[in-house]
C-alpha cells in the first residue's frame, strides 16, 4: 500500500475538546464557528426547561451569556451539545483516487446511505476525542466527489458503542445510545442538504433497563409504499430487540415487536440487518455459543440456526433482494477467513462458500449490499504484511465472483467494518477508515486507482486507464502514443482470451481516448463479465481489466 502524509487545510472544527464540562464544547468554537452554529441540548427531562433557555440564548446570538448559563447549571455537566452548521463546512480532501470524508480522526465507527430519490449520500462518523465520544454528519451532493460537514453531536459522556443509520422518506436517521448506554435514541437529518431536523429533535426508541451492546437500523426505503423503519439492538442480557415505527412515515412513534423478541434469547454480537421485498426483515448475529445465526420474517419469524462456529469473530453482514439473500462473516476456526451463505429461494436452501482464505493473512471485517437488482457487492479487509481493502461482485443465484479488486488508496483499518452501498447501475460506493490516522475515506468502484497520468517516459506507449472500472453502458479507454503508430492496435478480449472487438488502429501520437459500447465486432452486445483492454504496438503490450454489468 502507498505511504502518504496529509496536510489538513481549513480545519473547521476544534476536534480536541478535552474537558468534561459541556460548556467547553461551545467555548472552544472560534468566533466564526459560533456565528455559524445552531445548538440543541440533549439532557434528562428534569433539566429540559434550563436547556431550552440556554438554546434560545445561544441561537439569538448571545453566545457568552449562553456559555455562562451552561457553566452555572451543574445538572447539565454531562449533557450532549448538538451543533448544526448554518452553512455546511466543506471537508473533502482528494488523495489520488479516494476522497477524505470529514475533518476528524480516531474514528471508531462509520455508516453511510444513499437517498435514491435524489442521489445524495450522507455519512456518519463516530470518533473519540480525548476521553470523549462524538459523531458528525457529512453530506455529498455529487455522488461522493465532495463532502460537507453539517452537524456535530458533542457528546460529553463516555459512550463507547457503535452507531448506525438508514435513509427513510428523505431523511437520514441515526441510531445511537445515551445515559450510560441504557437508552437507544434516534435523530434525523434531511437528505436534501444534511441539515438537522430540530423539530423532530431526538426520540427515545428503546429504554428497557439493560445496557445496549449493539444497534442497527434498516428501512423499507426501496418499497414504493415505504412506511417502516426498524431499530434492532442486542442487550447485555443476550436478547435481541426489534422496535419499529408503526405505520408512521414520520418515524415519531415506536413500538416493540413482541412476536420477534421471544425467538432470540442468545444473541451476543455481530449484528447486521436489512429489508427486502416482499415484506421481510432479516437480522444476522453471532450467538453466545459462537455460532452464526440469523432471523427473518414479518409478524411471524423463523430462526435459521447454522453449523458455522465462528470462534470469536465479531462481525456479520447481510444483504437481500427479493428472494436472494447473502450473509458474509469472518470465520476464525483456523486463519480468519471471509465466508458467505447464500440463498435464492427466500431461505429454503442455502449454499456456502469462501471469499478469502490465506495461510499468511487474515480477514476480520466485511460488508455486503444487494439493493437495486445489481447482484451482491462485498467489501472486506485483509491483514498480513500490510492492510488491504478488497471489493468483489456477483450476480444473484449461483455466485460467479469477480476477482478481488483493491478499493483503498490508503491502508484500511483491519478491525473496523467498511461500508458499501449501490449508487447506480453497476456502481458501488465504499466508506472506510485508514489504519494509520483513523480518518474516513470514500471510494467508488468506477474510480480508477493508480492511473499513471504523470508518466515520465514519453517514448513508450502507455495504457493510461479507463473512465470506469465497472460499467453498464459504455467506457472510455485512454492511452498515450509517442508518435503516430501504424502498427498499433487497441483490442478487447474476454476473460478466456478470446478476441471481442478491435477498438483502434493507426492512431495519432499523443493522448487518445476510444469508447467501447460493450459490443463485439459484429455489433452484438457482450455478456456481463470481466474483459481486458489490450494496447499493442510493436513488441510493446499491456492490458487493463474492466468489468461490464448489464
Amino acid at each position: 500500500m502507498k505511504n502518504f502524509s496529509i496536510i489538513i487545510v481549513c480545519f473547521l472544527f476544534a476536534s480536541s475538546i478535552l474537558k468534561a464540562n459541556s460548556s467547553k464544547a461551545l467555548e472552544e468554537l472560534t468566533a466564526c464557528e459560533k456565528t455559524n452554529a445552531i445548538i440543541d441540548i440533549e439532557c434528562k427531562e428534569r433539566d429540559r426547561g434550563t436547556a431550552d433557555i440556554i438554546e434560545e440564548t445561544w441561537n439569538a446570538g448571545n453566545y457568552e451569556e449562553a456559555i455562562k448559563l451552561l457553566k452555572n447549571s451543574q445538572n447539565l455537566d454531562d449533557a450532549a451539545i448538538g451543533i448544526q452548521w448554518k452553512k455546511p463546512m466543506k471537508t473533502s480532501l482528494r488523495w489520488e483516487g479516494d476522497v477524505r470524508v470529514g475533518n476528524v480522526d480516531s474514528i471508531l465507527d462509520i455508516d453511510f446511505d444513499i437517498d435514491n430519490s435524489n442521489g445524495n449520500l450522507i455519512a456518519a462518523l463516530f470518533y473519540k476525542d480525548g476521553s470523549l465520544y462524538r459523531y458528525t454528519i457529512n453530506i455529498s451532493l455529487d455522488m461522493g466527489e465532495t463532502w460537507s460537514q453539517t452537524y456535530i453531536l458533542a457528546t460529553i459522556l463516555n459512550y463507547e458503542i457503535d452507531i448506525d443509520g438508514a435513509v427513510f422518506h428523505n431523511y437520514f436517521y441515526l441510531a445511537y445510545t445515551t445515559l450510560g448506554n441504557h437508552r437507544g435514541n434516534i435523530r434525523r437529518f434531511r437528505t436534501s442538504d444534511g441539515s438537522y431536523d430540530a423539530t423532530y429533535s431526538y426520540k427515545t426508541v428503546i429504554d428497557e433497563g439493560p445496557i445496549l451492546k449493539e444497534i442497527s437500523l434498516a428501512s423499507d426505503a426501496d418499497d414504493p409504499a415505504s412506511q417502516f423503519l426498524f431499530y434492532f439492538s442486542i442487550l447485555d442480557n443476550d436478547s435481541l430487540r426489534l422496535y419499529f415505527n408503526e405505520d408512521d412515515t414520520l418515524a415519531a412513534s415506536w413500538v416493540r415487536e413482541a412476536n420477534f423478541n421471544t425467538y432470540v434469547p442468545d444473541a451476543d454480537r455481530g449484528l447486521d440487518v436489512c429489508f427486502t421485498l416482499p415484506n421481510k426483515v432479516w437480522a444476522s448475529y453471532i450467538r453466545t455459543d459462537d455460532v452464526l445465526s440469523f432471523i427473518g420474517g414479518w409478524s411471524s419469524w423463523t430462526v435459521y440456526p447454522t453449523s458455522a462456529d465462528v470462534n470469536g469473530a465479531y462481525t456479520t453482514s447481510i444483504g437481500a433482494y427479493g428472494d436472494s439473500l447473502m450473509i458474509v462473516y469472518a470465520d476464525s476456526n483456523a486463519a480468519v477467513e471471509t465466508r458467505y451463505l447464500v440463498t435464492s429461494d427466500g431461505g429454503g436452501s442455502w449454499n456456502a462458500g469462501v471469499l478469502f482464505s490465506s495461510a499468511t493473512a487474515n480477514s476480520f471485517v466485511n460488508d455486503v449490499t444487494a439493493r437495486g437488482g445489481d447482484g451482491f457487492g462485498v467489501v472486506y479487509t485483509i491483514t498480513g504484511t500490510g492492510s488491504e481493502g478488497c471489493y468483489r461482485h456477483t450476480g444473484y443465484g449461483t455466485p460467479a465472483w469477480t476477482p478481488p479488486d483493491s478499493f483503498a488508496d490508503n491502508a484500511p483499518m483491519e478491525n473496523l467494518k467498511p461500508c458499501i452501498e449501490r449508487l447506480a447501475d453497476g456502481i458501488y460506493g465504499i466508506l472506510y477508515v485508514d489504519q494509520s490516522e483513523g480518518m474516513a475515506w470514500f471510494d467508488r468502484s468506477d474510480w480508477v486507482s493508480g492511473v499513471n497520468e504523470n508518466f515520465t517516459d514519453k517514448n513508450t506507449p502507455v495504457l493510461l486507464g479507463a473512465s470506469a472500472a465497472v460499467f453498464s453502458d459504455q467506457v472510455d479507454i485512454n492511452f498515450y502514443l509517442p508518435s503516430s503508430q501504424k502498427n498499433m492496435s487497441l483490442n478487447i478480449y474476454d476473460i478466456a482470451g478470446n478476441h471481442v472487438k478491435t477498438l483502434a488502429k493507426e492512431m495519432p501520437g499523443g493522448r487518445n481516448s476510444v469508447t467501447w459500447f460493450a459490443d463485439r465486432d459484429n455489433g452484438s452486445k457482450v455478456s456481463s463479465g470481466i474483459y481486458f483492454a489490450v494496447l499493442e504496438s510493436g513488441k510493446h503490450r499491456e492490458s487493463l481489466k474492466i468489468t461490464f454489468i448489464r
